[in-house]
């Protein structure tokens, strides 16, 4: 994945450095591994790597919990509030998080069976 920072923003923004854009990168990432939860709860894990959507204003966020399982959350772009947030937290996670970060996370499965991510709380 990559290394090197490819713009100003980004030296100047180094969380977003880190944040797979590319299809190479894309391609290289073993983003099959990882799932949507199928019902509400939460979690305990490491963020493993980020991926923005390729076509919608979207941020993807991998996890890998600590009881083994692979998840994957999404935060969007919001003209309110913070972006790339989780729905009840304000934390930014294109510009405030840095991959290999520890995380509590909640979620919950909404009336259109998608699923909401609520809240993060970081670990030390």
């Amino acid at each position: 994945m990559r290394n090197q920072y490819t713009s100003t923003f980004e030296k100047d923004h180094p969380c977003r450095a880190q944040i797979i854009r590319c299809k190479a990168d894309r391609d290289a990432a073993p983003m099959n591994d990882y799932r949507y939860p199928e019902e509400s709860g939460s979690f305990t894990g490491t963020l493993t790597f980020r991926c923005w959507h390729r076509s919608k204003p979207m941020l993807l966020c991998f996890f890998d919990a600590d009881d083994g399982r692979k998840i994957k959350l999404s935060v969007w772009w919001q003209s309110w509030g913070v972006n790339y947030s989780p729905s009840k937290t304000l934390i930014n996670f294109a510009d405030e998080v840095f991959d290999g970060s520890r995380w509590h996370c909640t979620y919950r499965k909404k009336s259109n069976r998608y699923i909401r991510w609520e809240r993060a709380e970081q670990l030390d």
